[in-house]
């Protein structure tokens, strides 16, 4: 009875212990404990751009271990509705081309999200922009009543 009970002393010890003790050597490793930075610059918060055309979408990245193919960019179209993606694992150039769909809305924005080396992720989403084009409305806008 008496071994045992200093066997189980022992193993709880053990078990809440402060102290790693190491043998040998291991080979040489990394440790990553950052997450990249990412801001969507534009289009954002307020400006309007017109339906069916390219512009440049623009951000800022960093991280010491981004791959080049880090990016995954997305845009939603609508109040609340959810993101489609429109660039998928592409270089962190801080900037690529895109047409804009050929709608109207005041409630278009883009997201990125960004992956380093080591599977962190970050994301950042603009703010709500305007397209202003001519294939029709995406969203319900204020309407005159006359009574």
């Amino acid at each position: 009875m008496f071994k045992y009970s200093i066997y189980i002393i022992i193993s709880l010890t053990t078990l809440f212990s402060d102290e790693i003790t190491l043998s040998g050597d291991s080979p040489s490793f990394i440790v990553d404990t950052k997450y990249p930075y990412v801001e969507w610059q534009y289009p954002s918060d307020g400006d309007i751009v017109d339906g069916n055309a390219e512009i440049m979408l623009l951000w800022e990245a960093t991280d010491s271990s981004l791959t080049n193919e880090s990016v995954s960019i997305f845009l939603s179209t609508s109040l609340g509705g959810s993101y489609e993606s429109i660039y998928s694992d592409i270089a962190n150039t801080g900037s690529i081309g895109f047409t804009l769909p050929d709608i109207s809305t005041s409630f278009a924005r883009f997201k990125i999200i960004v992956t380093d080396y080591y599977a962190y992720q970050s994301e950042s989403a603009g703010g709500d922009f305007t397209i202003s084009g001519e294939g029709g409305d995406n969203e319900i806008v204020g309407q005159e009543i006359n009574i």
